[in-house]
């Protein structure tokens, strides 16, 4: 095994892909009879960012490809499927836009970003396509169905993006730069996604309408195709189903809330470096290789310099033994598998004669040797230790055990300190938290998107029936990373808070068309003709969003798949909370209204 250190990135002027190319094209021709790989942050960082970018291409084109499949086989027509896709596609573009203006990385996080608005746009030009439709198959001119659609279905998007953007600008408040960039990108993503929904829709209606016009409903034809029909006797039969059972529905609820949420909360975060890379990558073979046989990849340096910063003084007798006992420390620990520092040299040098001190080795060792032990300024002396890649749950109390011990030790001599450092050692303290404030985002997301749904439709009860659907698919994805993932990470957190947004939009759908239908027909009505009316665009968006995300099976990076297994679950029980939980909450609710009245 050999160690490359690199200089910083302001003394070099190659990037680390650069760096890494470089390197295999060399040992591709001195080794040529020889197996080898590259590994370590450097290597990995330019191994994801390249996966990264290929994702890209296949998450841009295949989103694209899909929105149009699905689009035709619902809508049927060119014109509607043209302001369905578009919109999704350029709100991709408009997004990558204003990120480089904003100057927001690409990034494992921030990666998704795209992903995500086209997700949001698609939804939401769904439902304003399919209003529109509806207007025209009935004869009215394309300027009165644009109308009805901004009057009916805009404020429900408007809503939507709003509830969306606080769950993602709740992320903004974090202590952690990356969290907070993705939780800007995404915001700011879904705004632009909502005028490019809310106006390209109407004007592609428009124009496209001219040359390509709706024909009228005639008869007893099923309304936009036998997709569409279908869709709409589906979801009519859930709720009808939901409302004649609709205190079993809500109790079975309640049940699975418990279950899933007792199983969510036994979750723990959890985080490694190299669950980011490529599967059957050469780095994270080397990672495997470095592990088992070349002592550990992870790298920690317990670090000791004097309280005024000064130069140490090597002939201090109180050094000596404390950094031996350091080094004894380090030694006797299990989790580290190996160690390297300069007691260990005296150790080695005095084995058969009278030891060199410290001192002794610094006048006759190469100062690149000796600066791996002891600063050029001798204001610093390191330990290095190494552990397997063993992931934060297990190295968090480890390190802080072994940061506890070490301090007692230099506590003994006042005048020196301690520092407990390396990547491993800062990704183990960071992840916690920067996995923590995430699930605390997600609360508070949860707490002001639900206060916000009771003043936007002025009724506390709205709020609380609200909950139960949009709670239940949330703890029930928490439920399934306990049973299918090591932990709660990063990309999984990220998940359940997207999720969380797309369930709300659904709800707020459904609601909306429910008050207005409830001024004028009894409940049962008003639940059936709401889920006639958004039923087939909730089912339709489920499915396509559903096939979308089912693109990053394609990809190499786990992390990317376990992201889309988890939101492809989550938007499936959305769909059928929204459907069947809310219907049955309102229809108990309204009915016993009118029973008294």
């Amino acid at each position: 095994m050999i160690l490359i250190g690199l200089k910083s990135a302001a003394e070099r002027s190659t990037s680390l892909q650069e760096i890494n190319d470089q390197a295999r094209a060399l040992a591709t021709k001195e080794l040529k009879h020889s197996q080898f790989y590259f590994t370590g942050f450097l290597a990995v960082s330019a191994e994801i960012v390249s996966a990264i970018l290929h994702d890209q291409i296949y998450f841009v084109a295949g989103g694209a490809t899909l929105g149009f499949i699905f689009g035709f086989l619902f809508f049927r027509h060119f014109s509607l499927v043209m302001a369905t896709a578009v919109p999704s596609i350029l709100s991709i573009l408009i997004t990558l836009g204003a990120m480089g203006w904003a100057g927001i990385s690409v990034n494992v996080m921030t990666n998704v970003v795209p992903t995500i608005i086209m997700v949001i746009a698609f939804a939401d030009s769904m439902h304003m396509v399919d209003a529109m439709r509806n207007r025209l198959e009935l004869g009215e001119s394309r300027e009165q169905a644009v109308i009805y659609a901004m009057r009916v279905v805009g404020p429900a998007c408007v809503f939507t993006s709003l509830t969306t953007s606080i769950a993602f600008l709740s992320l903004t408040f974090a202590n952690t730069p990356l969290v907070a960039e993705f939780g800007r990108a995404a915001a700011m993503g879904t705004f632009l996604a909502l005028f490019a929904s809310l106006i390209l829709s109407c004007l592609i209606c428009l124009t496209l309408g001219r040359l390509f016009p709706v024909k009228i409903k005639t008869g007893a034809a099923p309304s936009n195709g036998i997709i569409h029909q279908k869709m709409s006797d589906i979801a009519r039969a859930i709720g009808r189903y939901s409302m004649r059972n609709a205190k079993w529905v809500i109790v079975a609820g309640f049940i699975m809330l418990a279950a899933s949420g007792s199983i969510h909360f036994m979750n723990e975060p959890e985080y490694r470096y190299s669950e980011n890379l490529p599967t059957n990558n050469h780095a994270s073979q080397a990672i495997k290789t470095v592990d088992a046989d070349l002592g550990g990849v992870n790298g920690f340096y317990y670090v000791v310099s004097r309280q005024d910063e000064a130069a140490i003084d090597f002939d201090d007798p109180n050094l000596l033994p404390m950094l031996q006992q350091l080094d004894q420390l380090v030694e006797d620990a299990p989790t580290h598998s190996s160690h390297s520092s300069i007691i260990q040299i005296l150790n080695w040098l005095g084995e058969d004669a009278e030891p060199p001190t410290i001192n002794d080795l610094l006048e006759n060792l190469p100062a690149t040797f000796t600066g791996r032990f002891i600063a050029p300024d001798r204001k610093s002396v390191v330990i290095n230790a190494f552990t397997a890649d063993l992931g934060a749950r297990a190295l968090r109390p480890f390190l802080r055990d072994m940061r506890a011990k070490a301090e007692t030790i230099v506590a003994k001599t006042p005048e020196y300190k301690l520092m407990l450092t390396g990547l491993a050692a800062m990704s183990a303290e960071e992840s916690y938290a920067m996995i923590g404030e995430l699930n605390s985002g997600l609360l508070i997301a949860m707490v002001i998107i639900i206060l916000l749904m009771g003043i936007v439709f002025r009724s506390s009860f709205y709020a609380l029936a609200s909950i139960l659907p949009n709670l239940l698919p949330i703890v029930a994805g928490g439920a399934l990373l306990y049973f299918i993932a090591d932990g709660l990470q990063f990309t999984t957190v990220i998940a359940l808070t997207i999720a969380f947004g797309i369930a709300v939009d659904d709800s707020i759908h459904f609601l909306y068309q429910y008050r207005q239908n409830i001024k004028q027909m009894d409940a049962a009505d008003a639940i059936d003709d709401a889920l006639k009316r958004v039923g087939p665009v909730l089912m339709a968006t489920t499915f396509m969003l559903s096939a979308g995300l089912g693109l990053m099976f394609l990809s190499d990076l786990p992390q990317m798949n376990l992201f889309g297994i988890t939101i492809i679950f989550i938007l499936n029980v959305a769909l059928l909370a929204d459907i069947a939980i809310l219907p049955s909450i309102f229809y108990i609710k309204d009915r016993k209204k009118l029973l008294k009245d």
